[in-house]
């Protein structure tokens, strides 16, 4: 919880350099794959286009993401799936988590990014509340869409150019 509460409050602070986040999320999803193998669920990544270099903090940028599939991770089941997608436009680059689990009530998904906000026995209920004010210091947004038992999807989106 110290080390959260550390994460947290530190979570503004960002170091900022170019960022290639091909290789971010290719590593991410390399790394979690055995994981996925071993629930017996599917872990697929899709980048239709080689993403730009992004100026941004990437230790942080990649703690958001590293949170956000590790809640997909928890949300699913055996056969569940998880999705990461990302793509850009001229302003923005935009990185989907999607999962085929329990999914969010619309009464907790008010609140989803609120500190000290979980629904896990084990959880300190600072992962989302720090992936947003890490978004949210990089100028960039976090949003939820989810159906109670279809699943979830974040959306983060970062701009491509800091000012």
């Amino acid at each position: 919880l110290t080390l959260s509460l550390s994460d947290y409050n530190h979570c503004g602070k960002l170091s900022f350099a170019p960022v290639d986040l091909n290789n971010v999320l290719e590593t991410l999803i390399n790394n979690y794959l055995p994981l996925a193998q071993s629930q017996k669920k599917s872990l697929t990544l899709d980048i239709p286009q080689p993403l730009p270099i992004i100026t941004c903090d990437e230790i942080k940028i990649r703690q958001a993401l590293i949170n956000l599939i590790k809640n997909a991770f928890e949300a699913t089941s055996e056969k569940d799936s998880v999705e990461v997608t990302a793509h850009f436009n001229e302003k923005r680059v935009i990185i989907a988590i999607k999962d085929t689990g329990k999914g969010i009530s619309e009464d907790k998904r008010s609140k989803i990014f609120q500190p000290f906000v979980t629904e896990k026995e084990s959880g300190t209920g600072l992962g989302l509340a720090i992936t947003q004010k890490i978004a949210e210091a990089h100028k960039g947004s976090i949003r939820v869409y989810s159906k109670e038992f279809i699943g979830t999807k974040f959306i983060i989106s970062l701009p491509i150019f800091q000012k």
